[in-house]
């Protein structure tokens, strides 16, 4: 829901240099993991992608108002178009995007 807290749990399995660094394009932020249990947390109030440095792994968290009043057939539609892109430079942070 949105402005609430959420914890996001990540099992690190198989990481190497390429993939274990997490890329936030809407944060502007990256987080390193480890192997096992990586916890997060965000206080999101919009839809936000994220994926490994390498682009090898991403994701997609749509962010609602009320968790009692969603539409789940049209949310499944928006995830199930969803499209990451390539990853390029952002900003002057030499951070990669999902975008």
């Amino acid at each position: 829901m949105s402005d609430c807290l959420l914890r996001f749990i990540i099992n690190g399995v198989k990481l190497n240099d390429s993939n274990s660094t997490l890329i936030f394009p809407a944060y502007n932020a990256q987080i390193n993991m480890f192997k096992g249990e990586n916890k997060f947390l965000l206080v999101p109030n919009t839809d936000f992608d994220f994926c490994t440095a390498d682009g090898a792994f991403f994701g997609y968290v749509k962010v609602v108002d009320d968790i009692n009043q969603i539409e789940l057939d049209a949310i499944k539609n928006e995830v199930r178009q969803y499209i990451p892109i390539l990853q390029e430079i952002i900003d002057y942070s030499r951070l990669p995007s999902c975008h």
